[in-house]
């Protein structure tokens, strides 16, 4: 799949704080969209990030998940990073800012609509992972990464996938393309 030929980006940063849009062009438009709140935590160690993985393939993501019931952001950041990367305790260092991505809903036909509010943050504690079953079912592990790998290694992945729209790791390639031109490379 090439990825970059089937999206539509609409990316606005001003003093740092990013907005984007990425709109898959296979979608229809004209059908419902299901919405879910989403944070996502973004630690930067020198040049590298901290990303989670499947255990059985090359492919990253920033630590996060949906924002549940009435939590907070923080609330929610502080429980994902928790489930996700062990941490026991965060620093949230600034508010990226958002990104919005309209697409397929993992495993359905449904057009789905995450909103994705993006915090750097700073690991203060660190532990042990509590994965919920999901995370748990594809084994999901963390590790800090040159950012350079980690879209050399999506898009190695991404070419190997056979799906006919975009997803959460094809997102997270341009997130992460992001991340290393406008916050990485100061």
């Amino acid at each position: 799949m090439d990825y970059n030929k089937q999206m539509y980006l609409n990316l606005l940063i001003s003093k740092k704080q990013l907005d984007l849009i990425i709109y898959d062009l296979k979608l229809d438009y004209d059908l419902a969209f299901e919405t879910r709140h989403v944070v996502r935590g973004i630690c930067l160690k020198d040049d590298k990030i901290l990303v989670v993985h499947p255990k059985d393939e090359l492919i990253y993501g920033i630590p996060g998940g949906g924002i549940e019931g009435d939590e907070s952001h923080l609330q929610a950041l502080e429980r994902e990073m928790h489930e996700e990367v062990g941490a026991k305790s965060i620093k949230i260092i600034s508010y990226m800012g958002q990104m919005v991505t309209y697409r397929k809903k993992f495993d359905t036909d449904t057009n789905f609509k995450p909103i994705h509010y993006l915090y750097i943050v700073d690991i203060l504690e660190q532990g042990d992972q509590h994965l919920i079953d999901y995370e748990q079912n594809i084994g999901l592990n963390y590790i800090y990464i040159p950012i350079d790998e980690v879209i050399k290694r999506n898009e190695i992945a991404l070419k190997h996938r056979d799906q006919a729209y975009l997803d959460f790791y094809t997102n997270q390639t341009v997130l992460f393309k992001i991340i290393k031109d406008y916050y990485m490379n100061d």
